[in-house]
């Protein structure tokens, strides 16, 4: 069970205490060319919002000959080298939901993924090649004490914009002269308006399709006292961008815009990225560093109707 007390300063000076049961079930299978392992999460939150985090992984493993094991299943995979930070680990997205969370792998949201692993005996060389088929994003609270800036931020835009179309709508279809098809066009919006406002993740793209998969390989190895690597991956950022600039303006000029263009664009940007990352003992001490340049190559766009 998780307790936290939470001291917040107010008007009424109120201390927050809560508790909810938390942790992890973990069962697994062994045998001569195959493996399974399936961990549980036991956290009411996180099964209330998100059903499908009930399996935290299942991971499916084969190996074919000494030398390939192939991995399917709903897994967490950490590339680079690192205790809390990780710069070349990019295929699982983070939840950020609780930032009150004791393990950098506990926070990463499992997806589903297909591996497949090479391990040579010379210089302990290992060859990994990643593919997951959708793409999994960085999760924030909506609402609470952990309610990112930036969240806020995103639905006031989205706001201003919509109440300012609508506004603009309305007048059209109220003023003299006005036709059927304006009548119709400011009650379709309103009925749009309403619907986004009960469920804002319209905002953001469906992300479950083959198109925005990611793909990465890998190259592991030992030379002496220092471990190596190196690494390629391609993919997308995990958190979304909008460009408020050509909405930036009066409501009167906003309502000359919303007649020839109502669209706002939402982005996941794509990413190419290569890295390296080492390991040595100097003198009884473990060093790990590493780098990674990373490029946004394109994007995905959602024309929203606004």
């Amino acid at each position: 069970t998780d307790v936290r007390v939470y001291i917040e300063k107010n008007d009424d000076d109120e201390i927050d205490v809560a508790a909810k049961p938390a942790g992890t079930l973990d069962l697994n299978y062994s045998g001569n060319k195959s493996d399974l392992e399936l961990s549980l999460c036991i956290d009411a939150d996180k099964i209330m919002s998100h059903p499908e985090d009930i399996i935290d992984e299942l991971i499916i493993r084969g190996r074919l000959g000494d030398y390939l094991t192939l991995e399917a299943g709903k897994m967490k995979v950490v590339w680079g080298k690192g205790d809390k930070l990780h710069v070349l680990d990019n295929f699982n997205a983070d939840d950020y939901a609780d930032f009150i969370i004791p393990d950098y792998i506990d926070r990463r949201i499992s997806t589903p993924m297909l591996r497949g692993i090479v391990s040579l005996p010379t210089a302990n060389l290992n060859i990994e090649a990643v593919y997951t088929p959708f793409l999994p994003t960085d999760r924030f609270a909506t609402s609470g004490r952990w309610t990112p800036a930036q969240y806020t931020e995103l639905t006031q835009g989205a706001t201003k914009i919509v109440s300012t179309n609508l506004l603009g709508l309305e007048h059209k279809a109220n003023a003299a002269g006005a036709t059927i098809a304006d009548e119709k066009n400011y009650l379709e919006y309103l009925t749009y308006a309403n619907n986004l406002s009960s469920n804002p993740d319209t905002l953001y793209p469906d992300l479950l399709n083959l198109k925005h998969g990611q793909y990465g390989l890998r190259v592991l190895g030992t030379a002496g006292l220092v471990d190596f690597g190196a690494s390629y991956y391609c993919g997308w950022f995990k958190q979304p961008s909008v460009n408020y600039s050509a909405y930036d303006a009066s409501v009167a000029a906003m309502q000359t815009r919303i007649m020839s263009d109502t669209t706002l664009s939402t982005q996941y940007m794509a990413m190419k990225s290569a890295g390296k990352s080492d390991a040595e003992i100097i003198q009884s001490l473990a060093v790990a560093n590493g780098w990674q340049f990373t490029t946004a190559s394109r994007h995905l766009d959602l024309k929203l109707q606004l």
